[in-house]
């Protein structure tokens, strides 16, 4: 994750780069979920993402990730989509 700096307006091909693992389908799931920032319109056609957002976002993720201990089930994926 970058260093915080002044802030900046991410667009969807910048957000893998920036730190963010996940498909375009998934961060439109999370944002109607609430769960992932939502886009800030730029124009008629363009959206982008608030980075100091996008670190918060990346930030909880990473304090809520408990590393996996023996013992630990590993969800799958499909488990995850129908909580």
């Amino acid at each position: 994750m970058p260093a915080k700096s002044h802030p900046k307006l991410l667009r969807f091909r910048d957000l893998t780069a920036y730190g963010v693992p996940l498909r375009r389908t998934m961060i439109y799931k999370l944002i109607e979920a609430g769960e992932f920032p939502a886009p800030i319109r730029c124009g008629l056609k363009a959206c982008a993402f608030d980075s100091r957002l996008v670190d918060d976002w990346i930030a909880a993720k990473l304090q809520a990730n408990v590393p996996a201990g023996p013992g630990t089930k590993i969800r799958k994926r499909a488990d995850l989509e129908a909580a």
